[in-house]
């Protein structure tokens, strides 16, 4: 049964959400680990049975790729001859049980649906994105409220150009009683331990006790220059930073619980994370990293000791590239150095309104579509895509904890919600869960 409602003046077809067909299927081994160039493979590839490449279908329980009933109708017929019943369009993604005969929605399509989004529109899906709105506490807590933290807040402003936050109520930072948040570090060591993908999402917050200030913060950088206060660039400085104890203790979970899978997300560029001897494996960067630079051409990366980012703008001889496929959105970040093969090394730094790097995004989606336990520390949430990537876990039947001073967008989602400063937080967690720093 498809219910049907009329859009502005058209009718648009409600996806069946009990589909029990696709509950029972099981995946292809192709989206076990499923990558967005396994995904540009699919929207490239033609019908596996013609030369139709427009119009296909990918089965989900074998991978076939074929065409649909408008070509050749040999998805139809690949139904018809394997009763396999689930298909993902590659025209628009939606999916489609043969067996109900509706359009259908499961979070167990989710993560090769995102993928493929991705792939095809270089974003996340607005299905898998939580909507950004005045952020309200949980009502469900068993907890009392946190208590506010600051009397003397910067003020509102009404600035259509402001990345931080606009209101004090947002500004505002909180933190639990000691023996709330004592309960709830014990609830939160429970659920570490009882997970086995735990993916953690990281933002400024965490290091702040390195002396790096936070962007959105009473006295963050955004908050003063929204305001038109002057940031003192002294304040400022990253190359003498070391890791916080955070960061050390994020890095020990993984070396503490080698049976879970542990991926840490982090939207920060200061490299602590990489300083704290976290893997790149274990780590994608998707704002960039101060210390590492990628050739424009041949995308090698180089991690440097010394800030990569030149003082002046460096001269770029441009006919030197012409001809050759490159990135010229990036040429912007050149660094001064050049590659043995040629090209200019450029930063890695992600400004507003460029684009991710597709591999860092590729793993933190796979990541995050897979974890049954999303920490999200020091971060308000407020810059998308990577404010959407912990709800993932949580659409997928996983728990979400949010440990940050300000409020988020996504409190009311947290199967736990901690007040207070990371640092404060992971002593305490380190204690419980006998963390070796």
């Amino acid at each position: 049964f498809c219910a049907h409602m009329q859009v502005g003046g058209f009718y648009a077809v409600e996806p069946k959400a009990d589909c029990p067909h696709v509950e029972e299927m099981s995946f292809s081994e192709k989206f076990d680990d499923f990558t967005l160039d396994a995904a540009e493979a699919f929207l490239k590839n033609p019908c596996e049975f013609c030369d139709v490449n427009d119009e296909n279908w990918i089965c989900l329980d074998c991978g076939i790729l074929g065409c649909s009933r408008y070509k050749n109708s040999h998805m139809v017929e690949h139904n018809n001859e394997s009763k396999h019943a689930v298909a993902i369009s590659l025209s628009d993604l939606s999916s489609w049980c043969y067996n109900c005969e509706a359009y259908i929605i499961s979070p167990k399509i989710r993560p090769v649906h995102s993928m493929l989004y991705l792939a095809k529109f270089g974003e996340l899906p607005r299905s898998a994105l939580t909507p950004v709105e005045v952020p309200q506490a949980s009502s469900n807590s068993p907890y009392p409220p946190p208590t506010p933290i600051h009397n003397d807040l910067p003020e509102d402003i009404n600035n259509p150009n402001a990345t931080g936050h606009l209101k004090k109520e947002s500004i505002q930072e909180y933190q639990d009683e000691e023996e709330v948040l004592d309960a709830k570090i014990e609830e939160l060591a429970q659920l570490i331990k009882s997970a086995s993908k735990i993916v953690t999402f990281t933002g400024a917050g965490i290091s702040t006790s390195a002396n790096i200030p936070d962007y959105r913060g009473p006295n963050g950088v955004w908050t003063k220059r929204d305001r038109g206060l002057e940031f003192d660039s002294k304040e400022l400085n990253i190359a003498n930073a070391q890791p916080t104890f955070t960061h050390m203790a994020i890095k020990s979970i993984g070396d503490s619980f080698p049976d879970k899978e542990h991926h840490v997300v982090s939207t920060n560029v200061d490299g602590l994370h990489v300083r704290s001897g976290l893997s790149k494996e274990t780590l994608s960067e998707l704002h960039g990293n101060v210390y590492t630079e990628q050739c424009i051409l041949c995308n090698k990366v180089e991690v440097r000791d010394f800030i990569v980012i030149p003082e002046g703008k460096p001269e770029i001889d441009t006919a030197s590239l012409e001809g050759k496929d490159y990135n010229r959105t990036r040429l912007s970040h050149a660094t001064g150095r050049c590659c043995e093969c040629g090209g200019y090394f450029c930063d890695t730094i992600i400004n507003f309104g460029e684009d991710l790097p597709p591999k860092e995004i590729q793993m933190a989606v796979q990541k995050a579509v897979a974890a049954d336990l999303s920490l999200v520390l020091g971060t308000s949430m407020g810059v998308a895509p990577a404010n959407q990537l912990p709800s993932m876990a949580r659409q997928n039947g996983g728990k979400l904890v949010i440990a940050n001073l300000q409020k988020t967008p996504f409190d009311s989602q947290c199967a736990i919600r901690l007040w207070g400063t990371t640092d404060v937080v992971f002593t305490k967690l380190a204690a419980v869960l006998g963390l070796t720093i």
